[in-house]
């Protein structure tokens, strides 16, 4: 049987920041991570199996905004943590209605901006070198093509408790290399109560389990 172990993650990521602010941080040694710590320091903190880096999501969709931000950032990761897996993060595109400012991009279309992402998420990281894609933004829009629909952000382009679970489950599946159909976990509030009833559960499950698989 094989045994489980802890895996160590380095989540590069200030939420909402674009890879040309990362990529400029780790030159000049601006404190971004957690607001506290440079770049380096939090590469050089631990032994990471994973380092995972992702694009803001307005220009995640935006091949051009990729470069050469995210080259220079691959290659500063190596040299520094040469031996951690780098990998790429693929948002997803916002809810249909969604009011975020950075829909226009899209031209206001839930497709539009989902295929721009998969087409520069994947290109961009064949580019950099990144050979391990995490496909949450696919996972999402499996997901609002069945009975659960287009209910898995909290405001237009945050995920709520639904989104965070399939984007969840697409990371546990993919870094871990279990099956999340397997994974007995249940999102519960503090007094135990389920926050995502079993049907929908399942399907969200199958989801990540179908996107990691493609």
């Amino acid at each position: 049987m094989k045994k489980s172990r802890t895996l160590l993650i380095c989540f590069l990521l200030t939420a909402g920041m674009a890879c040309s602010i990362f990529a400029s941080a780790a030159v000049t040694g601006e404190k971004i991570v957690d607001n506290s710590r440079s770049i380096e320091a939090a590469l050089l903190e631990e032994d990471w199996d994973y380092v995972t880096m992702q694009q803001a999501s307005p220009n995640s969709g935006q091949y051009d905004t990729f470069f050469p931000y995210l080259s220079n950032l691959s290659a500063y990761i190596k040299e520094r943590r040469p031996n951690a897996t780098q990998v790429f993060h693929m948002t997803w595109a916002y809810q249909a209605d969604s009011n975020h400012s950075g829909f226009a991009n899209y031209g206001r279309d839930q497709m539009t901006m989902y295929n721009a992402i998969v087409t520069a998420s994947t290109r961009a990281a064949a580019q950099a070198g990144i050979s391990v894609i995490l496909p949450s933004g696919v996972a999402w829009q499996k997901a609002r093509a069945t009975a659960v629909g287009d209910t898995l952000c909290r405001d237009g382009y945050h995920g709520n408790a639904k989104g965070q679970y399939l984007a969840s489950a697409v990371w546990y599946e993919m870094l871990s290399g279990h099956s999340i159909l397997d994974n007995e976990y249940v999102p519960a509030q503090n007094d135990g109560a389920p926050v995502i009833d079993e049907t929908t559960l399942e399907i969200l499950k199958q989801c990540a389990h179908e996107a990691v698989e493609e």
